[in-house]
């Protein structure tokens, strides 16, 4: 009997602890901004640090993972011998260790399909790649709904040929739960 009282009371704290952490779960909305690099295979002289941004939604299932989908801009390269401009859709999984109520930081791990269109030594063409993506970040909750954050991804093996590249995108943003 005393054991059946220990275990029902224990029980009963667990779940409501885990009830009043888990209350970060849900849906919300992301808007970030910042700039990419990329060097580019087979453009000269590139001007390669361009602003980059990108919006979307994502689903906090619990306090360490999350999932998200939505659409980034990576900017446009010019050099000498030409331009290119990517964007394109990204998913990606969230790990994330909660630091306090207001910090947690972050890695993902995303698959992004990335539109290039390009003008290289006269000739244009587009061409669409999957390309896989890791990153890092720290968010900070601003109030119950909103929060901003500041995060790094690189998205490798970029395109083929001359427009091959690894993208390193630097961004803030806000984050708004619905």
């Amino acid at each position: 009997m005393k054991l059946t009282r220990t275990l029902v009371i224990a029980s009963t704290l667990f779940a409501a602890a885990g009830a009043a952490h888990a209350a970060d779960a849900g849906l919300y909305g992301y808007g970030n901004l910042g700039y990419a690099d990329q060097k580019v295979d087979g453009l000269s002289n590139t001007h390669n640090r361009n602003g980059a941004g990108g919006l979307g939604v994502g689903m906090r299932v619990n306090d360490n993972l999350a999932v998200e989908g939505g659409y980034a801009y990576y900017g446009k390269t010019k050099a000498d011998n030409g331009e290119l401009k990517r964007d394109g859709a990204r998913v990606a999984a969230l790990g994330i260790v909660p630091l306090n109520d207001k910090v947690d930081v972050y890695g993902a791990a995303s698959a992004n399909y990335v539109h290039t269109k390009a003008s290289v030594n006269g000739v244009s063409g587009t061409a669409n790649d999957w390309a896989p993506g890791l990153g890092v970040g720290v968010g900070y909750k601003l109030t119950d709904r909103v929060g901003v954050r500041a995060g790094y991804d690189r998205i490798m093996n970029v395109g083929d040929g001359a427009q091959k590249t690894d993208m390193n995108l630097y961004n803030v943003g806000l984050t708004a739960r619905f």
